[in-house]
């Protein structure tokens, strides 16, 4: 299990669903309610649902007062708590110059696996598969927002029929629906791909020179 492959294709917004993900997966079932509230917060910000300066207004609340502590990803609050692009990109650039890999025994090993988990449902194979836009019928497209919406991924095999129906043959796409032991959490790079959200890091445009005229 190598983190630094993966961690390169992820963007802010993945990081940053990364850290909700891994604090929802874990969370307390006697954990005080109001950090669920939080954690539809810091997604919809990640969304770009509301600006940074709704999110710094409305996360004040929650700086006060004990947060649930999380076995093993008891940071992942405090990253979504304290969220800044400089943060959630810090964050994944120390795990790509890490460049650790786990094997079981490790004693980090189940500790890590969770969060590694988590982020290569978020991220996906490299490359991603191309997706043909003629896949996304009205009922693929409502079965992945739905999803979204609710957080409950139980569709994801019937999300597999409809883009079977549409004319997707991709095993890879297929596979990731169908599989029942796969974990999946809002930002699932194959619902993500489904509704059009963007995927990976954004492309550096160069920067055309210009002549000097004499």
């Amino acid at each position: 299990m190598v983190w630094s492959p993966v961690a390169a294709r992820g963007d802010v917004r993945k990081w940053r669903l990364h850290a909700c993900g891994c604090a929802r997966t874990h969370f307390p079932p006697r954990a005080a309610k109001k950090w669920l509230a939080f954690l539809d917060l810091a997604e919809r910000y990640a969304d770009g649902e509301i600006t940074a300066e709704e999110f710094t207004q409305a996360q004040a609340p929650f700086h006060r007062g004990r947060r649930p502590r999380l076995t093993g990803v008891s940071g992942d609050f405090d990253l979504a708590l304290r969220d800044s692009e400089n943060l959630a990109t810090t964050w994944r650039d120390l795990v790509i110059a890490a460049n650790r890999s786990y094997e079981p025994g490790d004693h980090q090993y189940d500790l890590v696996l969770p969060r590694f988990r988590v982020l290569t449902d978020l991220i996906g194979p490299g490359p991603l598969p191309e997706f043909d836009p003629s896949w996304r019928t009205s009922t693929a497209v409502a079965l992945a927002q739905g999803m979204y919406d609710s957080r409950d991924f139980g569709a994801m095999p019937i999300l597999a029929d409809a883009l079977q129906d549409a004319g997707c043959g991709d095993a890879v796409i297929v596979r990731h629906c169908q599989d029942t032991g796969q974990l999946h959490v809002r930002g699932c790079w194959v619902v993500d791909l489904v509704l059009g959200r963007p995927q990976g890091p954004p492309v550096k445009k160069k920067r055309s020179r210009r002549r000097r005229t004499t």
